[in-house]
């Protein structure tokens, strides 16, 4: 009897992890595929997998104006990004997919 329980324990918390590890790795995906590669690769290390933040401030409440003109001159801290980098279509699609707001 004390085995069984031993083991209905263990399954049952295996099962648990599981379940849990599956909806947070399905979201990393779907928010990974948002993004262009740039932003995955380069500015997410900062500011987050979803732009919400890190060593580096959110960008969730920013406009297209200043988000824009940040990508290009960079500064305190952030390095500057030319055309050939992050192209003005993935810096729009980013700002549409961090915000929510089509850029303008």
């Amino acid at each position: 009897m004390k085995l069984f329980t031993v083991l209905t324990v263990t399954v049952t918390f295996g099962t648990l992890a599981l379940a849990c590890g599956r909806p947070s790795s399905m979201s990393q995906v779907k928010v990974a595929a948002a993004f262009s590669t740039t932003f995955t690769g380069k500015c997410a290390n900062c500011h987050g997998a979803a732009g919400e933040g890190d060593t580096g401030p959110s960008l969730k409440a920013v406009d297209y104006a200043t988000f824009s003109t940040k990508v290009r001159t960079g500064g305190r801290g952030m390095p500057k990004f030319a055309t050939d980098v992050y192209p003005d279509s993935d810096v729009k699609s980013d700002f549409t997919a961090l915000t929510g707001k089509a850029a303008q």
